[in-house]
């Protein structure tokens, strides 16, 4: 493999030419990219190793790219940023890495994937990316964002072969040189890397940059002086062409991804390999004029999500006589659901207090009082008894005998 086809020890990390635009890089419109991680990692991790930490990520996370399954291997985060992508000025002030395997052997041979997304702190955060460094510790903590779900929607990569910068990692506290390491086909990976980064807070920032090997203080220098970096990220020796980056880089658009609470707007978190059905677009059924239905495919349709609010909105102020003019509009009634529940329970309540207040009563006057009723009986009878006056008699009145007055004997 020559130094043509791919970036050589010193050219990389090979970061985007300044004066060049992301569409001045060639799409692919056939390469497609899956990012598959559907479990979070641990979030524990060893280090600090230099300028980097070892990040214990899911191993089921996978990598799916022009027909070819690759397998999670490693995972690191930089400090500070590792490439320059498009747009920026610098790199930015941390790197996650994650390195990918091919997971079958084939006639041709596959190169490792370095997949590399640009981290700056305190902006360009999303709940989940935020989350994922904040749980990032020693021990394990549960429930955390998978690594898919820390990337920005729409995510484009760029793509390129390139000699594996981490071969210049040495024992030393120094980083190797160029002239040390042999050439190899071996030492050569296959880059992606993505050209929206993502955030993580200003803390946790400060936390991992602050466990970092550092440098001792000059004797000239001041207890305040900020102590320098003990190793950095390499840096490229040889200034790359807008040319030549354009020529051996390839753009890649077609990114899906899989993961639970991804921010892909194609991917429906409950079902990955399908479409979200909110976000399904409905087209007008309109008469034919020779009678029958046919779709209006020359208007941009609504999504099921707005079709479904605007019919809600429509029936909240719909007069029902327009539907039907055989349904009377009625007031609204001030009968809640409950009332005659609470109602009757009131009612059966008052019911059930008369109830044990006669039955105390009767308990307290037969045990307690049983002489009461005679007692008052005796107190309300008079004790003279006074004869009233019997009304006057009045005289027997008789009727005449009728049939003897009509016929009276001879």
């Amino acid at each position: 493999m020559s130094d043509d086809n791919y970036f050589s020890c010193s050219e990389t990390p090979a970061n985007f030419p300044t004066g060049l635009k992301l569409t001045d890089i060639a799409e692919s419109s056939t390469s497609k990219l899956r990012i598959i991680s559907k479990i979070p990692g641990p979030g524990n991790y060893s280090g600090p190793i230099d300028f980097f930490y070892d990040i214990n990520e899911n191993p089921t996370t996978s990598v799916h790219f022009n027909g070819f399954m690759y397998n999670l291997a490693k995972c690191y985060l930089c400090i500070p940023g590792v490439h320059k992508i498009a747009g920026e000025t610098k790199v930015c002030d941390a790197e996650l890495v994650v390195i990918f395997n091919p997971s079958q052997t084939s006639v041709t041979q596959q190169l490792p994937i370095m997949m590399c997304l640009p981290i700056e702190s305190g902006i360009r955060m999303n709940p989940q990316s935020a989350k994922y460094f904040a749980t990032l510790g020693t021990g394990i903590t549960p429930n955390r964002p998978t690594f898919g779900s820390i990337l920005q929607p729409k995510s484009s990569f760029v793509t390129y072969n390139a000699f594996n910068f981490m071969m210049r990692l040495s024992t030393t506290g120094t980083l190797k040189k160029c002239s040390d390491i042999p050439e190899s086909p071996t030492n050569i990976m296959k880059y992606f890397i993505c050209q929206k980064p993502i955030g993580m807070a200003v803390s946790d920032f400060d936390r991992f940059n602050g466990y970092l090997p550092r440098k001792p203080r000059p004797p000239q220098a001041n207890d305040y002086t900020p102590l320098q970096q003990l190793v950095k990220p390499p840096v490229c020796d040889t200034q790359i062409s807008n040319a030549r980056y354009a020529l051996l880089a390839t753009r890649i658009t077609n990114v899906k991804i899989e993961a639970p609470g991804s921010n892909d707007e194609y991917i429906n978190p409950v079902v990955p390999n399908g479409i979200n059905t909110d976000r399904m677009k409905c087209k007008p059924v309109r008469p034919r004029k020779n009678g029958g239905l046919r779709m209006d495919m020359t208007k941009d349709g609504k999504t099921l999500k707005e079709e479904r609010k605007t019919t809600q909105d429509n029936m909240n102020i719909m007069d029902l006589r327009q539907l039907d003019p055989g349904i009377e509009q009625t007031q609204p009634t001030n009968l809640q659901p409950g009332d005659i529940e609470r109602g009757l329970a009131v009612f059966l309540g008052i019911l059930l207090g008369i109830s044990i207040c006669a039955v105390i009563g009767f308990l307290v006057q037969k045990f307690i009082f049983p002489n009461y009723l005679d007692v008052v009986i005796a107190k309300e009878t008079p004790a003279i008894k006074i004869k009233l006056p019997t009304p006057p008699s009045f005289p027997k009145i008789s009727f005449p005998n009728i049939p003897k007055m009509l016929c009276p004997k001879d």
